[in-house]
């Protein structure tokens, strides 16, 4: 496979995610991001690695946005959002996260 190829099936893979991604449902993520506190983001593996550059996007766009496990990430509380990036939907320790989340009055997604 040429390069050429590579390149095309990439774009064929990110055309069949976005076709999965539902309008409302993006539309009412981005509506709870631009509304809340600050935000949280979280990921195993390379699912970790995307929400990573997640959260640098978002403090580019002026949202205080932090990567959960840093030294210098302060603790969740009501108002803000965790967002939680995983293939699975059943990483543990992922799972454990939102439920604290959820327990101190933040929202998940």
């Amino acid at each position: 496979m040429n390069t050429f190829s590579y390149a095309q099936e990439i774009v064929n893979e990110l055309q069949r995610s976005v076709a999965q991604l539902g309008a409302a449902e993006a539309e009412q993520m981005a509506e709870l991001l631009l509304r809340s506190g600050r935000v949280f983001v979280a990921g195993a593996g390379r699912s970790g690695l995307m929400g990573r550059a997640f959260a640098m996007r978002l403090m580019h766009a002026g949202k205080d946005a932090y990567v959960v496990g840093e030294t210098v990430t302060p603790g969740i509380g009501p108002g803000d959002v965790l967002v939680l990036g995983t293939g699975s939907g059943e990483t543990a320790s992922l799972l454990s996260m939102a439920v604290k989340a959820r327990a101190v009055g933040a929202a998940v997604v």
